[in-house]
């Protein structure tokens, strides 16, 4: 494939070399050879012996092929748009698989930005192709409008994006007055054929208006090629470049036709206007928005292989014989089944583990073990049991620590967090109500001074600043739900939190009180009157039974457990030199 062109011969020699490198990337995942690239953009020479780097490369290669064979298919016959569009397609269907599935990109072309931009330049050209093919099928007017908005958006978008890589030697310089041309034209001619609807449906004021809105936009892009006609210089040699020498030339004439299109429309209906229908033009900023029909979508390189003709190309697997792929693959399946065998088990362990914890827990093992020795020591004292646990102790100085460290109790700090959240949103109202005065008074402006007013809608500015608030919103939203959640969880502590207030000293009086009260809630859990001044023999002998026992079940527990977890040591130290298929990750291009 060295040397290859940028012809279908070209295309077809990648499409086969890009297929064998993936059925040898099966079989080796590691492979230290040197793939040395030229940057498409800044020439430098970038070297790894990543496998990804080669692939990438390769498929940023193939996207720009197909975009030369779509820029050079003839867009005079139907097959000629279909090659154009559809190579278009597939060119931003290769770039978006560069970004969705490479990490790391050691050179500038393979980028996230650059490719990015690349592969919206190239459905944004299929939806320019698209829209030449309906106004020469005499397609109705308002699809085109919608369709033609859609390719506008896309240029303009392009125009902002390219102007970030403006001074960084990235993207040729002349790409810039291109688009800037091709999003005023396109916005041109999705108001003029909005206005042929209007004027269809016998809403000639809007049309009117609608006209002198194209013919304004065409005058505009028609300007812009001019300008660009005039700082444009073309690139030494035939193969300079990325733009033809001729394309400054051409858009001057394709604006100029446009704009006297427009202007004759505009005129026309103006005529038609006083003399006939009389209606009363609406203001510009009455007229309902045109909507946007994006119908060119990337074609993934998933379809693109699954063609017939693709796969054909790419021919036998020439690794068939070193290492046959239903070997890998049947390696593959039985390395994966162990991995699942072995996360299986670890999940019921865990799971069994949980169980086993919940179950003592629930059961105030090995507590209780100890609580029963304390009894049969201290002879049915009837204060064992209940003066209070060391964690107990604990939870009350925490409170009365954290209470004295912050300043202040739950109570304030909550009132204070619902006086942060209503200031929040009150700022966030406050920036979208400042938003939309900038944006009203930025198309009065327009209104007022027509072409005059050369300043860009402020939306193209502010656009980040409303995705911003909008996420500061949503934020704010989930959070409120969390502090609901964390709102209930409060009050039904709440009377216990009360109490832990006092701190260790007012918990050891309650727990007192309470034993001398002697409340039904503190009753022993054994079977025995703890609160008699002296156990018998029988009831000590019961209560030493009993502890036998327990401790008895509690290490044959201890010793289970300890037996599972040396069992699961073993069957993962037998499933590991298979490995595992670690799925969803995404290769780096570095080394």
């Amino acid at each position: 494939m060295k040397g290859a062109g940028s012809d279908v011969t070209a295309r077809d020699l990648l499409y086969k070399y890009f297929g064998q490198l993936e059925l040898l990337e099966l079989r080796f995942a590691e492979m230290k050879v040197a793939f040395p690239w030229h940057d498409a953009f800044t020439n430098k020479l970038t070297s790894q012996t990543s496998l990804a780097f080669e692939k990438a490369s390769i498929i940023f290669l193939l996207s720009s092929v197909l975009s030369s064979l779509a820029a050079s298919a003839p867009r005079t016959s139907p097959e000629g748009v279909k090659r154009a569009y559809n190579a278009s397609r597939s060119a931003a269907g290769m770039l978006t698989f560069i970004n969705e599935n490479f990490l790391h990109a050691p050179s500038t072309d393979l980028s996230r930005d650059v490719v990015k931009l690349l592969s919206g330049v190239m459905l944004t050209q299929a939806g320019e192709i698209l829209v030449e093919k309906v106004i020469s099928e005499s397609k109705p007017h308002n699809m085109v409008a919608k369709m033609a908005n859609g390719v506008a958006n896309g240029y303009t978008g392009l125009v902002d994006e390219v102007k970030e890589f403006q001074g960084k030697g990235i993207i040729d310089r002349a790409w810039l007055g291109v688009l800037s041309v091709k999003a005023k034209y396109f916005t041109s001619l999705a108001q003029y054929h909005r206005a042929k609807h209007d004027d269809d449906k016998g809403d000639h004021g809007a049309a009117m208006v609608r006209y002198g809105l194209a013919h304004a936009a065409a005058k505009e892009a028609n300007q812009l090629a001019k300008e660009f006609s005039y700082t444009y210089i073309p690139p030494y040699g035939t193969t300079a470049g990325t733009l033809p020498t001729e394309a400054p030339n051409a858009l001057i004439e394709i604006t100029k036709a446009h704009l006297a299109v427009c202007a004759e429309a505009k005129d026309q209906s103006q005529k038609d206007n006083d003399l006939v229908y009389h209606s009363l033009p609406p203001s510009e900023s009455a007229l309902p928005a045109i909507e946007v029909l994006n119908t060119a979508t990337a074609i993934a390189i998933q379809d693109i292989y699954g063609n017939p003709e693709v796969s054909n190309l790419i021919g036998p697997d020439i690794f068939r014989r070193l290492i046959p792929l239903e070997v890998h693959t049947s390696a593959s399946v039985y390395s994966e089944e162990k991995a699942k065998l072995g996360r299986g088990e670890t999940e019921r362990c865990l799971l069994s583990e949980g169980e086993v914890r919940a179950a003592l827990e629930d059961m105030g093992m090995p507590g209780k073990i100890r609580r029963y020795q304390e009894v049969l020591e201290g002879g049915g004292d009837a204060s064992v049991g209940v003066a209070p646990s060391s964690e107990v102790l604990q939870w009350a100085s925490e409170v009365g620590r954290q209470e004295s460290v912050r300043g202040q109790s739950i109570e304030d700090q909550i009132r204070r967090l619902e006086e942060a959240k209503a200031n929040c949103r009150a700022q966030l109202d406050a920036l979208i109500h400042e938003l939309d005065d900038e944006s009203r008074e930025c198309e009065k402006m327009r209104v007022k001074y027509s072409h005059l007013w050369t300043q860009p809608p402020s939306s193209s500015y502010t656009r980040g600043y409303r995705e911003d608030i909008k996420s500061h919103r949503n934020s704010l939203d989930s959070a409120e739900d969390s502090n609901q959640s964390i709102m209930s969880m409060w009050q039904g502590a709440r009377a216990d939190i009360d109490l832990l207030r006092g701190g260790p000293s007012r918990v050891e009086a309650l727990y007192v009180a309470a034993a001398s009260g002697k409340p039904v809630a503190q009753q022993s859990l054994l079977d025995v009157d703890t609160a008699a001044d002296e156990l018998d023999d029988r009831e000590r002998a019961d209560i030493s039974a009993a502890i036998d026992e327990l401790e008895d079940k509690m290490k044959r527990l201890t010793s289970i457990r300890q037996e599972r977890d040396d069992v699961l040591r073993d069957l993962k130290e037998k499933v590991r030199p298979c490995g595992l298929l670690f799925a969803n990750t995404l290769p780096s291009l570095t080394d």
